[in-house]
């Protein structure tokens, strides 16, 4: 079940060119693209260094209300739970993504889960549910976005029942391989093909951005500065000129 064999991964300088763009202004664009449901609601980043954003390929786990009968027998097969296997064959780079149906009655992983992440290179922890150890995830430095924490572990009331296949996570479909991007702001999933369109497009809108941030320090009214007017995006675009060139 190697994970990487699954999907094309992206030029790490085409994700670290996404990471420039913060998760509201790739929401923003992705709208604009035609995708609505895009952005992960409710999850909040429980361990994320200031400043920083992950990025990273999605792989996948799902976990569903735990039925003893069938742990029982996957136990006594001596089997492991799949998410197992995901884990210890990660690829560097990659976003865990757990969907456990936004029920947070127990932690799918805690330090050790993240700690086997991040000895494979991992990237970060999404969850919809929640998760375990958060001090410890948080010394480890590892970024983890997930809707809370809870002291127990997940056989208290979740099994997984499959790994790199969709999911759904926070509202959101995610498929092996999408582009997962996290901040201050939240997680947001972009498909791979519109990696570098978003990437692109975003750097130009955040320096769009810069140069309405001083508009309105400048005390430029919103009804002109935000969004702009035509003669404000024509004073942007000479701004931009000579930016670039260094006048």
């Amino acid at each position: 079940m190697a994970s990487d064999s699954r999907f094309e991964r992206l030029p790490a300088e085409v994700l670290q060119r996404l990471a420039r763009v913060s998760t509201p202004t790739v929401t923003l664009l992705l709208r604009n693209a035609g995708l609505r449901n895009t952005y992960m609601t409710g999850l909040l980043p429980l361990s994320l260094r200031p400043g920083h954003r992950m990025v990273g390929h999605a792989v996948t786990a799902r976990f569903t209300p735990v039925r003893e009968d069938l742990v029982k027998a996957r136990s006594a097969a001596g089997l492991q739970s799949p998410h197992i296997a995901l884990m210890d064959e990660l690829t560097a780079g990659d976003v865990v993504v757990f969907e456990a149906g936004g029920n947070p009655g127990a932690g799918i992983g805690g330090d050790m889960y993240s700690k086997r992440i991040q000895i494979r290179g991992g990237s970060g922890i999404v969850c919809d549910g929640a998760m375990r150890d958060i001090s410890g995830i948080r010394a480890l430095g590892i970024p983890l976005f997930a809707r809370g924490a809870h002291g127990d572990g997940y056989p208290r009331e979740l099994m997984c029942i499959d790994v790199n296949a969709p999911i759904s996570c926070a509202g959101v479909t995610v498929v092996p391989g999408d582009v997962i991007l996290g901040d201050e702001d939240g997680v947001v999933m972009v498909p791979a093909p519109l990696v570098e369109r978003i990437a692109e497009e975003g750097i130009e809108h955040e320096e769009r951005e810069v140069f309405i941030r001083e508009l309105l320090e400048a005390g430029r009214p919103l009804r002109t500065a935000y969004p702009p007017d035509p003669p404000t995006l024509a004073e942007y675009k000479e701004w931009r000129r000579k930016r670039q060139s260094g006048d």
